[in-house]
């Protein structure tokens, strides 16, 4: 079982990350693409440091299902301002469903 979570964790983060790195790419000129790449980077770094230590705290400090409720709020405030970025600022290329949802 827990091998077959990790093979689904190991393919979502390898086709979201590459995703991700190939659209932010787009919205930089050539001369920032090292600095995108570092700073997404760090943030990746930080986030992997960061989040096990919080999930564990939160977990034993506050309720068992906190670590999954606080994943839950961050998805939901990263979906909405994704949102709101495309609705305000379409890009040419993204005329498909986040764009005109």
């Amino acid at each position: 079982m827990l091998a077959a979570a990790a093979l689904v964790f190991a393919t979502a983060e390898g086709t979201t990350s590459a995703t991700l790195q190939g659209v932010l790419s787009t919205q930089v000129a050539d001369a920032e693409q090292g600095g995108l790449a570092g700073g997404l980077s760090a943030v990746n770094s930080a986030v992997q440091l960061v989040g096990p230590v919080l999930a564990g705290v939160l977990y034993a400090q506050v309720a068992p299902a906190a670590p999954y409720v606080l994943s839950l709020v961050a998805a939901l405030l990263a979906v909405g301002l994704i949102r709101s970025r495309l609705s305000t600022n379409p890009s040419p290329e993204m005329s498909g469903s986040l764009a005109t949802a």
